[in-house]
């Protein structure tokens, strides 16, 4: 394996802890499953599903993995995309700890739930997905394989705008028009466009 097989699955590992940690410590205390509309499973799903499909395709394929390889950028778009991987979870990490207690892995409005329009969310309302999303996208560029890249952005992105709603409708409903202010004002997840 090369140093940037191994770089890679070490990525992995760093972006796999906390994730495995957030779902085991920080679901909110009451029972909101109306509320999350099963975002969480679908998130999740989408999440695994893609990864698991997007190494099938990158190592199992004919026995040279040439099924969508990318030889041709190799190794600079590997080693762009670890720094993707970087890059998206530092976004995540930042929107998670700028939420602090009021981050929970499912939609739900914990007691005294405010509305946080700083930092990162002072520019887009959903920098914690984005950060999932280009740390996904970095996977894929690191795996060397537009098969595999497309799969990891189309179908957590599809997940991702699900879940959006889902929680945007919820935020709407407990902060009203200061929700609808904050919207009017920030782009879901690409700062001017998006």
């Amino acid at each position: 394996m090369s140093f940037l097989g191994y770089l890679t699955i070490g990525l992995c590992i760093i972006w796999a802890i906390p994730e495995i940690r957030n779902t085991n410590r920080r679901r909110s205390k009451v029972p909101s499953s109306d509320k999350d509309r099963h975002s969480l499973l679908v998130v999740m799903a989408a999440n695994y599903i893609s990864i698991a499909a997007a190494v099938v395709i990158k190592l199992v394929p004919a026995a040279d993995g040439s099924i969508g390889a990318v030889k041709m950028l190799s190794p600079f778009l590997g080693y762009l995309g670890c720094i993707v991987m970087i890059l998206g979870m530092v976004i995540r990490w930042r929107a998670i700890t700028t939420l602090k207690q009021q981050f929970t892995i499912d939609v739900a409005i914990v007691e005294g739930h405010k509305l946080v329009d700083t930092g990162l969310y002072a520019i887009i309302r959903h920098p914690a997905y984005l950060g999932g999303q280009l740390t996904l996208l970095g996977l894929g560029l690191a795996l060397e394989n537009w098969l595999s890249l497309l799969i990891l952005f189309v179908l957590p992105m599809a997940a991702h705008l699900y879940r959006i709603s889902v929680e945007e409708k919820v935020l709407v409903d407990h902060f009203a028009s200061a929700y609808e202010d904050y919207m009017k004002r920030t782009k879901r997840l690409i700062p001017g466009v998006f």
